[in-house]
């Protein structure tokens, strides 16, 4: 049944596409998280409208393994747009993650290579966690970049909060 299933994930139609991909995520089969992520780097057939508004994701431990093996699996300009598209704090407020669980997803995407989910990560997790900020300053600090380093050691001498110079840096 499941390969009957998978079968239709390559369906032009997109709507299909993403009931097969539920259907597979809820039987808690691996092929579904896999489709997710060729869907990413689709082109072709890829409707992000479609997709943020029929795709049920409401597992945290879900949520955060398509993440994680997005991030590993997906070329860069790939990776971002799953990052972009599925990220709860900004397009699909119907998820609700809890706190610890968007805190992590946001501080290891803040450790990707590419630049541009790092400063994703940074303005969100700058808006969210300001609680948490001395972690993003001393994890700024170690930036390969010079920029974000010497602009972390200079908050972290003046003992200001975190700006959002920083964010943006990062």
């Amino acid at each position: 049944m499941e390969s009957q299933v998978f079968g239709v994930v390559n369906s032009d139609d997109i709507r299909l596409r993403i009931a097969a991909i539920n259907t597979l995520l809820e039987w808690g089969s691996e092929n579904g998280i896999n489709a997710i992520l060729e869907l990413f780097d689709d082109k072709e057939y890829w409707d992000e409208d479609i997709f943020i508004s029929e795709f049920k994701l409401d597992s945290t431990e879900l949520f955060a393994q398509i993440i994680e093996t997005g991030f590993n699996k997906l070329s860069d300009p790939a990776r971002y747009r799953m990052f972009q598209s599925l990220c709860p704090l900004e397009t699909n407020h119907k998820m609700v993650l809890n706190p610890s669980a968007e805190f992590n997803i946001l501080l290891n995407a803040l450790k990707d290579s590419y630049w541009l989910i790092r400063v994703h990560a940074a303005r969100l997790y700058g808006e969210r966690f300001t609680d948490n900020e001395n972690v993003l300053v001393l994890m700024a600090a170690q930036d390969p970049d010079e920029r974000v380093r010497a602009t972390a050691v200079n908050i972290l001498n003046d003992g200001h909060k975190l700006n959002q110079e920083l964010i943006l840096l990062l």
